[in-house]
């Protein structure tokens, strides 16, 4: 008796032994796809519409500058002139005064953090660049440049996280070749870089600078070409020499850095491009596009369609645009401006009234 009953408990033991084999043996494996970007949203933050919570108008403007925080932004408005620059904050009523700027007011750049305005000066002396703090008025740095009539600035633009600023000089002087000063704000020193092998390109309309200061994209338009028709070049500086590694036909000036590697911009056919100099890859982000700014944190864009008077809004990830929505309607916007805290886009531009006439706009979109 006791052999039999061992004999049926073994039976079952080998029993249950073969069900746990069979599951095994149908046993999947599974490839999980990682995304290089270790910063990913969550799920329901990915799938969240954006939802407009308030629209300010703001008085007309010669000209913006852009955001000195995330309730205030810069710029000169007509209704106090034109030779203030201004403060307007929330909730954007009346301007405040900042500085009198001796009507030299349209060579000014805000630096992305809000904080400096560089502003080009021109006396008998030459060109001069000087960095002003927004919070005072008062000039801070005056850039090194050499004194000569001869020579002219242009294109001063600013890194996406404020330390670097370049510009071109370019001299009267046949013979003389064009030259990038790279001034770097945390060192306070200037570096010039001749642009030789660029000489006989065109006419210099644009230039961007990489957060490393390592790396540019100018834009240029080539001889008997018109303004449209311009090339984008992006170089390196390596050991003090400017090299050339990428040249794509655009439709205007505007670039944009997503990082030291990646860099967007728009074609010849007002198509979004992102180009990654690490492997070459040259990817599609949007068509017929006529302006787009992103974010600071490289997560939403705004954009406006070239046969559309719409403004969108997505979010940026990856090499994808999602959640597309509609924030406003009838408007051709010219300038947009996200906040220090990507929560408002400011922008201006242009709307047909009701009696067919065209209207300077600007407006302030709380999400």
């Amino acid at each position: 008796m006791k052999k039999k009953h061992w004999l049926h408990w073994s039976a079952v033991l080998f029993s249950l032994t073969l069900i746990m084999t069979g599951c095994n043996i149908g046993k999947r494996t599974e490839t999980i796809i990682i995304s290089d970007n270790s910063e990913q949203p969550p799920m329901d933050q990915m799938n969240k519409s954006f939802k407009v919570k308030s629209i300010y108008r703001l008085p007309p403007a010669s000209k913006l500058l852009g955001w000195s925080d995330n309730k205030s932004v810069i710029g000169i408005f007509k209704e106090e002139g034109l030779s203030h620059l201004q403060r307007l904050s929330s909730p954007y009523e009346k301007p405040e005064v900042l500085q009198k700027m001796n009507n030299n007011i349209f060579n000014l750049y805000m630096s992305p953090d809000g904080k400096m305005i560089a502003q080009t000066r021109l006396s008998s002396y030459g060109p001069s660049l000087k960095l002003i703090s927004v919070k005072d008025g008062k000039e801070k740095i005056e850039i090194p440049l050499k004194s000569n009539q001869n020579i002219y600035l242009q294109d001063i633009a600013w890194s996406n996280n404020s330390r670097f600023l370049c510009f071109l000089s370019s001299s009267s002087m046949i013979d003389e070749p064009t030259t990038i000063g790279v001034f770097d704000i945390v060192l306070n020193s200037l570096q010039t870089y001749e642009l030789v092998e660029l000489k006989d390109k065109g006419t210099f309309v644009g230039v961007n600078i990489s957060d490393d200061g390592k790396n540019l994209l100018f834009t240029i338009i080539p001889p008997s070409k018109p303004s449209n028709d311009s090339s984008l070049i992006f170089v390196t500086i390596n050991s003090n020499k400017i090299e050339t590694k990428y040249t794509h036909q655009t439709n205007g000036s505007k670039t944009t850095w997503l990082n030291n590697y990646q860099f967007v911009f728009l074609g010849k056919d007002e198509t979004l491009y992102e180009y990654d100099s690490r492997n070459g890859d040259l990817a599609i982000l949007l068509e017929k596009v006529s302006i787009y700014e992103f974010s600071n944190d490289q997560k939403k864009i705004a954009y406006s369609l070239s046969d559309e008077d719409n403004v969108y809004i997505g979010r940026f990830q990856g090499k994808n645009i999602l959640n597309v929505e509609t924030i406003y309607q009838g408007l051709t916007p010219y300038e947009l401006y996200w906040s220090l805290d990507n929560q408002s886009l400011l922008l201006q531009g242009r709307k047909i009234s009701q009696i067919l006439q065209t209207e300077e706009q600007v407006f302030i979109i709380d999400f």
